[in-house]
């Protein structure tokens, strides 16, 4: 039976999203589009979503009609051997790297809701424990500072990015709309009037879902030039360099890719899939039409390989380890090499959803009870409450 872990949450959030769909639909009869559920992709049921016929799929090096839009607005291991821990330094030499290459989080977080950032000796994170507001504390666990009054609503989707002084976040307070606010907390800005999904800062960017049309968006990072990428309905999306990937809701779920201004839209693989990261020209993905099995393919759509037959989400990747949530095993956290090889258990805590990497600790989200944001070391060891 596919994807039968916990029914009754997911049928609530399911419940909410067709709800989300009525209400944007009711204020837009014109749309014809259809209206976005806010739920994080990692939690959403797969809705029948007729394609777009419109939007033809263009293969290998074929421009796309879409280009124009940019000018415009198994057991618990493998083996006991092979139960490897990930380099300590790992997690961090990612987030350094992210800020390095201009990033304001990495794909991974994002990928995964942008619960949490790093900037330097700073970790900014969304704080359960005061309405899902933004706060940052020093690496050491000194300073805790709260940045903004602005909550994060239900969704804990934050997407919180920082760089060059600023944090960039969807205010939950208002509609999931992007904000900008100081490191210190000054200067609080808002950039746009769409509710926002996957909000990526990249150099003087920002990338994002638009959750009233579906449609991928960029913008600068003052809230101009604001810019319609494609005309296919985006269900989540990655960017990785000069490229974003996404998840094509018109076109059952395939992975398609288009260049950071709008050209160049391609199918990647025709495998449905609902969850992706991106990392050293691969793509992993849960391939849905294998119950979840994670799997991994090249940029360039070749090189198609199954990592593992766990049902896989949240999946975030780091060095060389994939850490991901088992469905097949109560959401635990999993860990598997990017060649598919020392598949091993992490923690035996369960439902965790959202996995988010910085300074060599995992914060998820656990989708169960009171819904608490935990945070793990990077070996599963040393769970603590976030607060």
């Amino acid at each position: 039976m596919k994807r039968f872990m916990y029914p009754v949450w997911r049928c609530i959030f399911l419940a909410l999203a067709l709800l989300t769909c009525i209400l944007l639909e009711a204020c837009n009869p014109a749309n014809n589009n259809g209206a976005a559920s806010l739920l994080p992709s990692t939690e959403q049921d797969a809705a029948s979503v007729e394609k777009d016929h419109s939007n033809t799929v263009m293969t290998g090096n074929s421009a796309s009609s879409n280009s124009s839009l940019a000018n415009s607005s198994t057991s618990n291991t493998d083996s006991s051997a092979q139960q490897d821990v990930a380099p300590v330094s790992s997690a961090t030499e990612t987030a350094s790297k992210a800020a390095q290459s201009g990033r304001g989080n990495t794909v991974g977080n994002i990928s995964n809701n942008g619960q949490a950032a790093q900037d330097g000796d700073w970790v900014y994170y969304r704080n359960p424990a005061d309405k899902n507001k933004i706060y940052k504390v020093r690496m050491d666990g000194t300073e805790k500072t709260k940045l903004s009054d602005d909550t994060d609503g239900f969704l804990n989707a934050a997407s919180i990015n920082v760089l060059d002084g600023w944090v960039y976040y969807q205010n939950g307070s208002d509609d999931y709309k992007i904000y900008r606010i100081r490191t210190d907390g000054t200067e609080r800005t808002k950039l746009n009037d769409d509710q926002s999904l996957k909000t990526t800062v990249i150099g003087d960017w920002i990338y994002y879902i638009s959750a009233n049309d579906n449609f991928i968006y960029r913008m600068r990072t003052d809230g101009t030039q604001r810019t319609q990428l494609i005309n296919d309905r985006a269900y989540g999306m990655c960017v990785d360099g000069d490229s974003i990937y996404y998840i094509n809701w018109a076109d059952g779920y395939k992975i398609y890719t288009v260049k950071t201004d709008g050209t160049g839209r391609n199918v990647v693989c025709a495998s449905s899939t609902y969850n992706i990261n991106v990392a050293d020209g691969w793509i992993y993905y849960d391939n849905e039409s294998s119950l979840g099995e994670l799997n991994r393919i090249k940029i360039d759509g070749t090189g198609n390989m199954k990592l593992c037959d766990d049902g896989s989400v949240a999946v975030n990747v780091v060095g060389d380890w994939v850490y991901y949530s088992n469905e097949f095993d109560q959401n635990k956290i999993y860990k598997i090499k990017t060649d598919g090889t020392g598949r091993t258990k992490l923690c035996d805590y369960k439902w965790c959803q959202q996995i988010n990497i910085v300074d060599n600790a995992i914060y998820y989200q656990e989708c169960a009870g009171d819904y608490i944001f935990y945070k793990v070391s990077i070996d599963g060891t040393q769970r603590q409450e976030v607060d």
